[in-house]
């Protein structure tokens, strides 16, 4: 493992754990979430695309 996979996991827990206290609707896919250096260095270390993937499926805004 390597960090990036490691924080994709934390991310995917925490998903799951705002799926099981009602934030998000059960049922989501996490498959495509990913963790991955941001295009521009100037955004951070890391960066996940969790809320876009999820907002459609989740009928949510992405800054929700």
């Amino acid at each position: 493992m390597n960090l990036f996979t490691d924080i994709r996991a934390l991310v995917i827990d925490s998903l799951t754990a705002l799926q099981a206290e009602g934030t998000l609707p059960e049922g989501l896919d996490f498959a495509n979430v990913t963790v991955e250096p941001p295009r521009d260095a100037a955004h951070g270390d890391m960066a996940t695309n969790a809320a876009m993937v999820l907002a459609k499926p989740a009928k949510m805004k992405p800054r929700d």
